[in-house]
């Protein structure tokens, strides 16, 4: 008996994440020796070219299909911007610790959707909210911890996020999924160039097999989750992006030494309860990317 859609979604959406854990560790092993600038340029170039040749060769490379080019490009530099920042945070943190805290980002799409985008929000949602920061604070433990240039940078991409995904719902379903993938990748891009021309170094062939394992498992990630949520709601595959958290650990123990921090865990833990509650509470709306 063959898997129903829903479920081959959840598989491939799986996989996807611990692509994209992949290409999260080689950033933070380029860190030692690059600036994140050239990093997400680097990344971007070796993506670039996998995903424009997959457009290319199934023929959906069309700039005519393309319905809003301005929101489509102010989403793809919202998004490098991001990155910028989350590569910045991992190189100063571990994979979890930033993981745990870009979990926040659904908390803020809730808590901003009632004044940008007119959504009524109920008490039980708001309480979730306020629940989910409570949660996102207990992480970061201020006066427990020095806190660092790190933690505002992966709240930073949090933020950042939020708008993405706020801006994305003024435009979704009006964009082919597979050219938004490819203006991200173009923004990574165009964001990290100008800084790495100037003061970017060669990598040695050590570091180039670091940078096309990065690039093509950025756009393999992408890649499958489109797929994924062709496949199977966004409400349901939103999720599986927590499963993050377990790779993180896995690799930063194996590849770092990073040993779990009991505050992190339990503070990912209220912030992932929360999220899970508000999917559940989330009106019904179209399809996401």
């Amino acid at each position: 008996m063959s898997a129903s859609p829903i479920t081959r979604g959840l598989l491939i959406a799986l996989t996807a994440q611990a692509i994209f854990t992949i290409n999260d560790t080689c950033a933070k092993l380029l860190t030692v020796k690059y600036l994140v600038f050239q990093i997400i340029s680097m990344q971007a170039l070796v993506a670039g070219v996998i995903v424009i040749s997959a457009l290319l060769a199934t023929g959906q490379f069309k700039l005519s299909s393309i319905n809003s080019p301005r929101r489509l490009a102010t989403r793809g530099l919202l998004a490098g911007v991001g990155a910028l920042t989350n590569i910045y945070a991992f190189s100063v943190l571990p994979l979890a610790d930033v993981y745990a805290i870009i979990f926040c980002t659904p908390l803020i799409v809730t808590a901003v959707s009632a004044p940008l985008l007119g959504e009524r929000i109920d008490r039980a949602r708001w309480i979730a909210v306020i629940i989910g920061f409570c949660g996102m604070v207990i992480m970061v433990r201020p006066g427990g911890s020095p806190l660092s240039l790190g933690h505002a940078a992966a709240l930073l991409s949090a933020c950042i996020s939020a708008c993405v995904v706020l801006l994305l719902r003024t435009i979704a379903g009006q964009e082919p999924r597979l050219m938004m993938v490819a203006a991200v990748v173009a923004a990574h891009f165009i964001v990290g160039l100008p800084v790495a021309l100037f003061i970017g170094r060669l990598p040695d062939l050590v570091d180039l097999a670091i940078i096309l394992l990065s690039g093509a498992s950025m756009a393999a990630g992408q890649f499958l989750m489109v797929e994924a949520l062709r496949l199977a709601p966004a409400a349901t595959v939103a999720p599986i992006q927590y499963t993050k958290l377990v790779w993180g650990l896995i690799v930063g123990a194996l590849l770092f030494g990073d040993q779990p921090k009991p505050h992190v865990l339990l503070g990912t833990a209220i912030v992932v309860a929360t999220v899970l509650y508000l999917l559940r509470r989330a009106p019904p709306r179209r399809r996401d990317l």
